[in-house]
């Protein structure tokens, strides 16, 4: 247990005694699980402890605390291969470390994580925010990759091509008449991005799904080309065949235009990761879009973006500071945003991830976001539950916010 190595080392060092006594505060079934597993590990390096779901929590908390590697990582293991029954127990998960939860997060599938519901709203988020700090980390990675194209404005990864409709016809080097996107040279602003999120939505899911949408791709089987996540209506068609020079229905070249219309991907997965990809989109499909086209309006002026999300963040840190003060003021009173409807009107159902963060003072709300809770139409929302119309506020009022600044 490498807890107790700095001490037996300042023991040793300090006195010639061959005997040292230690007193440990702990649940005794505990510890004496681990002096178990430290002396059968000593016999067998393979041995493979008796996890359960009913002990396995307190085992890792405690290996993590007393420096146990081997126990900390059969644990982790155990949790994620049981990652929904363990999110159902009746317990405190927030008393997980940090390096107990990143040892979890590699070893749960995309496909798994986009299944699993977190009754408490503990575990699930930092999971998701532990795997988007290691993405960005990651030189290699999908969002290392991304590019915003100046003439389309989205954003764009390597997996969806080079084409892009909006640009001027140029020629390739094999001489085909193309349209290709132009590379923003500025570096894509994800912290500043993530910051802003966060201020707004105060949720790690529905960010990390957003950005996940964004930048990843399936094949489409209808017109045999990859399509974002976020961008599942976009398949170009034509609904006239075309002659040999022009499409009758829209004029168009023959030689440039995908199509006049557009209509629903048909996803054809061709690999494992290609099918956890297809659990996403069946998963969020009706957030997604949504969600990634807050994203990349965002993304579109960076420094607004910045300026944006450090507002947003200093009214959310006042707000949270008001709570913490108690304050008798009836306008300052803390509520949840979930429950904070008009009296008489109908249950809300639960958002994903919140609109507005979930606990704030009611001024907060109103510097923040005008007001919002009050208009009329985010009345309307809470009623009917209408994503796109909610999501086109938000935005709207981030917007304000931006200018404001």
């Amino acid at each position: 247990m490498a807890y107790f190595g700095p001490l037996l080392d300042e023991y040793a060092i300090n006195d010639d005694e061959d005997h040292v006594a230690i007193t440990v505060h702990c649940d005794a079934r505990v510890f004496r699980f681990l002096i178990d597993y430290v002396a059968a590990r000593d016999a067998d390096p393979n041995y493979e402890p008796p996890l359960s779901l009913k002990n396995v929590v307190s085992i890792v908390v405690s290996a993590a605390f007393l420096g146990i590697p081997p126990l900390v990582h059969a644990c982790a293991h155990f949790m994620a291969a049981r990652l929904d029954a363990v999110l159902r127990l009746p317990l405190d998960l927030s008393c997980l470390s940090d390096t107990v939860v990143a040892s979890i997060e590699p070893l749960v599938p995309v496909a798994v994580l986009v299944s699993l519901a977190d009754p408490r709203d503990v575990l699930l988020p930092r999971l998701l925010r532990m795997r988007l700090e290691r993405e960005l980390a990651d030189p290699c990675g999908m969002l290392a990759a991304a590019f915003r194209c100046t003439v389309c404005k989205r954003v764009v990864v390597p997996a969806l091509g080079d084409h892009c409709a909006d640009a001027d016809v140029g020629l390739s080097e094999h001489g085909e008449l193309v349209r290709g996107h132009v590379r923003d040279t500025a570096p894509m602003p994800w912290r500043p991005l993530l910051k802003a999120l966060f201020a707004a939505w105060r949720s790690w899911p529905r960010i990390y799904w957003a950005l996940y949408a964004l930048v990843h791709a399936l094949p489409c089987a209808a017109c045999d080309s990859m399509f974002a996540l976020a961008s599942l209506t976009t398949c170009a068609f034509h609904p006239v065949a075309f002659n040999s020079v022009v499409y009758p229905c829209c004029g168009a070249s023959s030689q440039l235009a995908r199509g006049c219309a557009s209509r629903a991907h048909a996803p054809a997965p061709t690999s494992r990761r290609d099918a956890d990809k297809l659990a996403v989109l069946e998963s969020r499909s009706v957030a997604l879009a949504a969600d990634a086209d807050l994203v990349v309006s965002l993304i579109a002026s960076p420094e607004s973006l910045r300026a944006a999300g450090s507002r947003l963040s200093s009214l959310d840190a006042a707000a949270l500071s008001e709570d913490r003060s108690g304050s008798d003021d009836s306008d300052d009173s803390v509520s949840d945003c979930s429950n904070d409807q008009p009296t008489g009107a109908t249950t809300a159902p639960p958002s994903r991830g919140g609109y507005v963060p979930r606990l704030v003072t009611k001024r907060a709300k109103k510097m923040a976001y005008g007001d919002l809770v009050h208009d009329s139409e985010w009345r309307s929302y809470l009623q009917s539950d209408r994503d796109a119309h909610a999501y086109a506020m938000l935005a709207s009022r981030v917007n304000s916010v931006t200018s404001a600044v």
